[in-house]
């Protein structure tokens, strides 16, 4: 079974979206709130994946963190978003992170999470 990282800061939230993998067939392997705290659970996790909200507490910011985790450990991310930034456009470049804006089609995350699993 594939497993997740759930990156966000709403705890409500993460349960939503943990539950929401386990209905397709994923594990959340855990939740971190911050970006520093993504990049630890990640070394320490080595999930599939990585599912990270944008706008989130702590210094460094989602991008950075997802960039880092993608380098460091080869892992896809895909950033939720619902602010636009020109940043946001720089990250297509990189196959093995992506962004989906908030609200999201559940279709349209699920076949992100299907593609970047399957590379």
């Amino acid at each position: 079974m594939k497993r997740i990282l759930i990156v966000e800061d709403e705890i409500n939230t993460a349960k939503g979206l943990a539950e929401l993998l386990e209905m397709w067939g994923y594990r959340a392997c855990g939740t971190a709130q911050s970006g520093e705290d993504a990049l630890n659970a990640a070394h320490s996790e080595r999930p599939d994946a990585v599912l990270m909200d944008v706008k989130m507490r702590g210094k460094m910011d989602e991008i950075e963190a997802g960039r880092l985790i993608n380098s460091q450990l080869g892992i896809p991310v895909i950033i939720m978003t619902a602010y636009y930034s020109p940043e946001m456009e720089r990250l297509k470049e990189t196959k093995k992170i992506q962004y989906i804006n908030k609200p999201f089609d559940l279709e349209q995350l699920q076949s992100m999470l299907a593609a970047c699993l399957d590379d």
